[in-house]
């Protein structure tokens, strides 16, 4: 059974808004994009309109006559994706959200007491998706902290579980690969997504791939030219890694691109297992995408010339808003990970949870920081399982005024001076940066944008 993170019982009913609620708590570990969201609120207003067919249940929408988001996610995916075979209605399932799609996939690929594997650190939202309804379970592999999860090197010690299962243990089904990966915030080489695609043909395994971030690219001043994101689909994975097809599935939505989470929608896409997308399509007959989210993205994906702008609209500010990040973390010597994908930066708290010197145990001091953050209004979350465990994960896409609001007020948790009231006495921020003595680790900066690793540097800066 899952358990609710304790945390959740001490948050306060109403939540951080600037107008009904300034003083309220800023939740700033939930992976929702606010820096463009009146843009669509106000897009959504103009140009989307409900059509009486729109409320009709899944099949009689289908018969209808009114434009339909199922229609237009392949479109979607093809413009943005460029797979090899165009995602068509016929290789696809539309439903209300990846995470409802992952839940029903498991449904029917695995068995009691069967269990995908997936390396950490990982999104721990997979294990609520894999176990309801169908019980799967989620083994996790721990990765060396000398080896970069992303890189082919990885797969080896996932190799290692199916090969030497515990006693008792799960079956294993299949592989999820997350990428760009959550929470790392970075993308996985081609030769690695070969690699899971080889290791799947050769255990009989699904490989269930989550590109649901995979147009949320930046670049920025850690990385000023990240590796561009490759679909799955836009691989030949039976020449390159001879993998059978019919085993690799792709999940993908525009909920995160357009800062829309709340609109559940998702496109499940096996383009080699005919009676899969078969039964995947009878399931969402019961679990289907709302009928004003399925108008609100009829209209948003089928605009080209809005949606690409938009798009690229909120790459930029996305990149924007991370630079406020960096030079927060290095203003306090907060080693930061080089993120170039999603929504978020991956900061190592180290330093400040051994600020608890009578905590015994790193759960005792992340409880400790929780309590902290609670009091000054602001929360985020630790990575969880992870080759470096003191990590947090902070999603930074917020208004560069709540983004700092929030920077502050963890200040005010860890005990830090208060960036903007030292830069008010004149420095300039490059004066600031310096004075902070914490440069980010060029060589390692130098690495990610080539889609590498390095062991030269054990943590990340």
């Amino acid at each position: 059974m899952i358990e609710k993170d304790p945390t959740e019982k001490e948050l306060p009913e109403k939540l951080y808004d600037p107008t009904h609620n300034p003083d309220g708590l800023l939740v700033m570990g939930v992976a929702e994009n606010a820096l463009m969201t009146p843009v669509f609120t106000e897009y959504t207003e103009k140009h989307s309109h409900l059509h009486p067919d729109h409320l009709r249940y899944r099949w009689t929408t289908r018969k209808g006559f009114a434009p339909t988001a199922e229609e237009a996610l392949p479109n979607y995916i093809n413009d943005t994706f460029h797979p090899i075979i165009p995602v068509t209605q016929e290789n696809s399932v539309a439903g209300a959200g990846v995470g409802s799609l992952i839940s029903q996939f498991c449904w029917h690929v695995c068995e009691d007491g069967d269990a995908f594997l997936i390396t950490a650190p990982f999104y721990d939202g997979f294990r609520g998706d894999c176990a309801y309804p169908s019980g799967t379970g989620l083994v996790v592999v721990d990765i060396p902290p000398s080896i970069d999860p992303l890189t082919k090197e990885s797969v080896k010690y996932l190799e290692a579980a199916i090969k030497e299962p515990k006693t008792g243990g799960p079956t294993i089904r299949g592989l999820i690969l997350c990428n760009p990966h959550n929470p790392l915030g970075t993308i996985y080489p081609t030769e690695s997504i070969v690699a899971y695609a080889q290791l799947a043909e050769k255990y009989d395994l699904h490989l269930l791939v989550d590109e649901i971030y995979g147009n949320q690219v930046y670049a920025s001043s850690l990385v000023p030219h990240p590796p561009p994101f490759v679909s799955a689909l836009s691989l030949d994975l039976l020449s390159l890694a001879n993998c059978n097809p019919s085993r690799v599935h792709v999940v993908a939505g525009p909920s995160k691109d357009f800062g829309a989470s709340g609109l559940c929608i998702g496109i499940f896409i096996s383009q080699h297992n005919p009676e899969l997308v078969k039964l995947m399509d009878s399931a969402a007959e019961s679990n289907q995408i709302s009928g004003s989210t399925n108008a609100i993205f009829a209209a948003a994906l089928s605009d080209r010339q809005w949606r690409d702008w938009f798009l690229e609209e909120n790459r930029r500010r996305t990149a924007e808003a991370f630079e406020v990040v960096v030079a927060w973390c290095r203003f306090h010597k907060i080693p930061l990970l080089p993120c170039y994908a999603g929504q978020f930066a991956i900061m190592d708290l180290e330093s400040v949870l051994n600020h608890f010197r009578t905590k015994k145990t790193l759960e005792e001091k992340e409880e400790a920081l929780s309590s902290k953050m609670l009091k000054a209004g602001v929360l985020m979350f630790p990575t969880g399982q992870d080759q470096y465990p003191t990590r947090y994960r902070l999603v930074f896409v917020r208004p560069r005024d709540v983004l700092q609001l929030g920077l502050r007020r963890l200040e005010t948790a860890f005990g830090l001076p208060h960036m903007s009231e030292i830069g008010a006495k004149g420095d300039s921020d490059q004066e600031t940066a310096e004075r902070s003595g914490c440069v980010i680790t060029q060589k390692l900066v130098d690495a990610v944008s080539l889609g590498t690793s390095t062991g030269t540097c054990r943590k990340p800066c």
